[in-house]
């Protein structure tokens, strides 16, 4: 729990003791440190890369300088990382475990309430999930009508050559009927599957690599939406699909928002596009429409919780977006296109940090 550099104690119970910068960094890649004590010149020799090894374990991790009074400075790079307190020498060192006691009080306490953001932004997105399914009524009776249609002629067929006592030429009817059937009994399993998967409260579900059915699933849930304004849907055909850790219903919620905006700016017989641009380092998903554009008061306003130019709209869209983006260590960008509209960028890392889970 607490590292101290340099030592001035010897090791005891949960405290760790380095001797140099290079031993502090290995001790800080192998256990979960939450109070740092650094001296003053070793802060200056590399301090920035430990406090930031340091947090990428524990983010609220509190850090502590020894330094001498008229020592000197600490280099910007070491300040910018967050320092939380500063202890003067000479010092009474009866007084380090007050201070560090208070660091401890202070690090649980930014704990809590991260932890009471990561819940109020996981109803944040709940609730936009439901303001979204709650549009998609029409769309679940499109989707499943054609389905159902199939199966209730098939079923008539059948039953009709059974009750007519069918004979051996009958049979190649039958099982084509009965395939037929059931295809559109898969479709219908399938569409509910996604939709139920995108309502479910955000869980611990692992990270997957499927970007082309993360994405089937948003352009799914918005199809019907954009068939009613007669627009075109344009979408990369994702074969072979590229692989990047994401969490399917998050992302998909982050490009239904996308896709639902650019479906309410653009005119009737418009076009959006889906497509996917493919770099070294991450993978873009990029959502755009030859819509009329931002309006005057409303760029540098596209990412205020509540904003909104529709009548009928909520403003969680685009916080949304950006919320699912930083839990994926990647970023979000809304520009305009030099033909007209907007277009979203959403970049996903191919190596993000670490898997995080959603609870």
């Amino acid at each position: 729990m607490l590292f101290v550099l340099p030592p001035f104690v010897k090791r005891v119970g949960g405290l760790h003791v380095a001797q140099c910068i290079e031993e502090a960094q290995q001790t800080v890649r192998s256990h979960l440190i939450h109070i740092l004590l650094i001296g003053g010149s070793l802060a200056i020799d590399g301090g920035d890369v430990l406090v930031r090894s340091l947090r990428e374990r524990d983010p609220h991790a509190q850090v502590m300088v020894l330094r001498e009074r008229n020592g000197e400075h600490l280099p910007t790079s070491f300040l910018a990382e967050g320092i939380c307190d500063i202890l003067h020498k000479p010092f009474d060192v009866a007084r380090i475990p007050k201070q560090i006691h208070r660091l401890v009080e202070v690090r649980n306490e930014l704990e809590r309430r991260a932890k009471m953001q990561r819940d109020a932004d996981i109803r944040l997105r709940h609730a936009d999930r439901m303001i979204l399914l709650g549009t998609l009524v029409a769309t679940v009776a499109h989707e499943v009508a054609n389905p159902l249609s199939a199966i209730a002629t098939n079923t008539s067929l059948v039953h009709e050559l059974l009750s007519n006592s069918a004979s051996a030429e009958d049979i190649p009817m039958l099982v084509e009927a009965s395939k037929d059937s059931l295809s559109s009994i898969a479709l219908i399993r399938d569409y509910l599957s996604r939709i139920l998967r995108f309502a479910r409260r955000d869980g611990a579900s692992s990270f997957e690599s499927d970007l082309a059915n993360t994405l089937k699933t948003a352009l799914l849930i918005v199809r019907c939406r954009a068939q009613d304004k007669n627009i075109l849907l344009h979408a990369d055909a994702m074969l072979p699909p590229p692989k990047v850790p994401h969490h399917p219903t998050l992302l998909a919620q982050a490009v239904v928002n996308a896709l639902t905006n650019a479906i309410d700016a653009v005119q009737e017989h418009g076009n959006i596009w889906l497509r996917i641009e493919e770099c070294d380092d991450e993978v873009v998903v990029i959502v755009e429409d030859d819509g009329p554009g931002f309006a005057f008061d409303a760029k540098h306003r596209i990412l205020d919780p509540f904003f909104t130019t529709k009548e009928s709209g909520t403003g969680l869209g685009t916080t949304v977006i950006r919320q699912v983006m930083l839990e994926h260590q990647g970023t979000a960008e809304w520009k305009a296109r030099d033909s007209g509209g907007i277009q979203v960028r959403l970049r996903l890392p191919r190596h993000p940090v670490s898997h995080r889970t959603y609870k």
